[in-house]
C-alpha cells in the first residue's frame, strides 16, 4: 500500500497491522463475537445476535460455525480496515486456498468503490494467514428448507415467491430490523427471522476523528451471517436475490479497473463463496435464484404481485442505520427510486405507481437529469440499479405506450440518448433468463429458467 493512501488516515489512527483474531459463538445466548485488533491496541469486537437461543449443537455444527465465524470476521473486518488502512492484514486461522482468494477478493473488489470515491488507488494490503489446519469435517451441516434473504425490496419478494411457486419450504431472514422487511414478510405470510448486527463502537469514534469512510461489501458480510443462521435453524442453505444486472461495473478506473458497487452481489462473489464452502466441506448451499434475470425482468414479475405493492420499499433512505434519519417510505429523489419507478412503468400504469411512490416522477421535469444519469456512459450512480441496456429498453417500451409516451422525462431522456419506441418482443435480450447461474437443476426447472451452463 502506498504512502499516498496511508496519509489519508489521521496520524493518530495510522497503523501497520490488522489482526483478525476470529469468532466465538456463545450457544446459551446466541451471540457471536468477532474480534479484530489494530497493532497492539485493545481488540475491537463486533457482535451478531442470532434469535432462538439457547442452542444445542453437535460437534460438527460447532466446527462449521467456527469456520463460518472466522470467515465472517475476516470479511466484516473491511468495515474497520477502511478507517485505518493497515499495511498488513493477518488472519489467525486456517482458511484454505479458496478461502484466501475469497478474502483477498473481498478486500480488493469489495472495497474498490470506497477506494475510488476517496481517491486512494488500489486497496492492496499484504496478507498473512497464520492458522493451523482445523480438523476435517465428517459430514458438515445438513438440513432441510431454505433461508431466503428478505431485504424489503422487489427483488427479494420475487425470489421468495419463486421458491414458493417451486414448492420449496422457505423462511424469510434479514440482518437488521426494518419496517418494509416486516411488511413484506407479513404480506407473504412466511415466518421472518431477524438477526441483529452491532458494529464495534470504536468505528463511529474513528469516523468522527476524520477516518476515511465509504461503501463496504455488506452483502458479503450478510451472506456469511445468514449461512450461520442456516446452521442454527437446520436449513439446507441460503437463497439470495441477486440478479444478473449486478455484473455491470459502475465505472472503469485506470488504477482500479472495473469498480462495481454491487461486487458482493455478483456472480464472481457467489462462485468464490461457494468454492470456499465446497473446499471446507461445510455442506450448505448458497445461490441466487434471481441470477438468470435482469432487473427489468424482475420488475415485470413484481408488477404481477399486487399484495406487495403497498409493502415494499427499495429506497435506501428507509434502511439508514440511524433510526432518526430513516424515512418511512420512498424519498422520490434518488437513483434507486428513479430506477425502480422506471423499471415498473412499462408493466404498470401511472395511477398505480403514484399510489406506491407518492408522485409521478416521469412527469416531473426536474427529475430528467437524474433519470439521464442512469445512462451515463462514464459512470452509473453508485447504487443497486439496472444496466444501461435495461434503462434504454425501459424508455423504449414507454415510448411505445400511449399512457407514458408523452411524459416529459420520457421525451427528454429519449431525445438526449436517441432512444426510439419498441415493443416487448424486441426486448428479449433483457427480459429472457440466462443459463449463467448456479441454481440447483431441480429448482431451476420449476422456476422456469434454463439448466445451468456453469455447473
Amino acid at each position: 500500500m502506498s504512502d499516498v493512501t496511508t496519509t489519508r488516515v489521521p496520524e493518530a489512527l495510522r497503523c501497520e497491522l490488522l489482526t483478525v483474531e476470529g469468532a466465538r459463538f456463545e450457544a446459551p445466548s446466541g451471540v457471536l463475537r468477532l474480534s479484530m485488533r489494530f497493532d497492539e491496541e485493545e481488540p475491537v469486537v463486533e457482535t451478531v445476535q442470532f434469535p432462538g437461543g439457547p442452542f444445542e449443537l453437535d460437534d460438527d455444527q460447532v466446527r462449521v460455525i467456527e469456520r463460518l465465524g472466522l470467515m465472517l470476521a475476516a470479511v466484516a473486518s473491511t468495515s474497520y480496515f477502511k478507517a485505518r488502512l493497515a499495511r498488513m492484514v493477518r488472519v489467525e486461522g486456517a482458511v484454505g486456498e479458496r478461502g484466501r482468494a475469497l478474502i483477498e477478493g473481498v478486500f480488493a473488489q469489495g472495497l474498490a468503490e470506497f477506494a475510488y470515491r476517496n481517491g486512494l488507488g488500489a486497496i492492496a494490503p499484504g496478507f498473512e494467514f497464520a492458522g493451523t489446519a482445523l480438523p476435517e469435517l465428517e459430514g458438515g451441516a445438513s438440513g432441510s428448507g431454505w433461508l431466503v434473504a428478505l431485504g424489503g425490496g422487489k427483488d427479494s419478494v420475487v425470489a421468495l415467491e419463486m421458491l414458493r411457486e417451486a414448492e420449496e419450504a422457505a423462511t424469510a431472514v434479514c440482518v437488521g430490523g426494518y419496517e418494509p422487511v416486516r411488511a413484506c414478510a407479513e404480506a407473504s405470510g412466511v415466518e421472518l427471522v431477524e438477526i441483529e448486527r452491532r458494529l464495534a463502537p470504536e468505528l463511529a469514534a474513528w469516523n468522527q476523528a476524520g477516518a476515511p469512510n465509504g461503501h463496504v461489501p455488506v452483502t458479503a458480510i450478510n451472506s456469511l451471517i445468514l449461512l450461520i443462521q442456516a446452521v442454527l435453524r437446520g436449513a439446507q442453505g441460503v437463497v439470495m436475490a441477486n440478479e444478473r444486472s449486478a455484473e455491470e461495473p459502475t465505472v472503469q478506473d485506470e488504477a482500479l479497473g472495473a469498480v462495481n458497487h454491487q461486487y458482493s452481489k455478483s456472480l464472481a462473489f457467489e462462485r468464490a463463496l461457494r468454492a470456499w464452502l465446497e473446499e471446507e466441506r461445510i455442506g450448505l448451499e448458497y445461490f441466487s435464484v434471481l441470477r438468470p434475470w435482469s432487473e427489468l425482468a424482475i420488475c415485470r414479475r413484481f408488477a404481477g404481485l399486487p399484495a406487495y405493492h403497498g409493502a415494499f420499499v427499495s429506497c435506501n433512505a428507509a434502511y439508514r442505520r440511524d433510526v432518526d434519519r430513516r424515512s418511512a417510505r420512498w424519498c422520490g429523489d434518488c437513483a434507486k427510486c428513479r430506477f425502480v419507478f422506471l423499471g415498473l412503468a412499462p408493466f404498470m400504469g401511472p395511477e398505480e405507481l403514484v399510489a406506491i411512490f407518492g408522485s409521478d416522477m416521469l412527469r416531473d421535469e426536474s427529475q430528467a437529469d437524474g433519470f439521464a444519469a442512469l445512462l451515463s456512459p462514464e459512470a452509473k450512480p453508485f447504487e443497486c440499479v439496472g444496466t444501461r441496456a435495461e434503462v434504454r429498453a425501459a424508455f423504449g417500451l414507454l415510448l411505445a405506450q400511449e399512457k407514458w409516451r408523452d411524459a416529459p422525462v420520457v421525451r427528454s431522456v429519449a431525445e438526449r440518448f436517441g432512444i426510439t419506441p419498441f415493443k416487448f418482443e424486441h426486448a428479449k435480450a433483457v427480459l429472457e433468463p440466462s443459463s449463467e447461474h448456479l441454481i440447483p437443476d431441480g429448482i431451476a426447472m420449476r422456476v422456469g429458467v434454463p439448466r445451468s451452463s456453469l455447473r
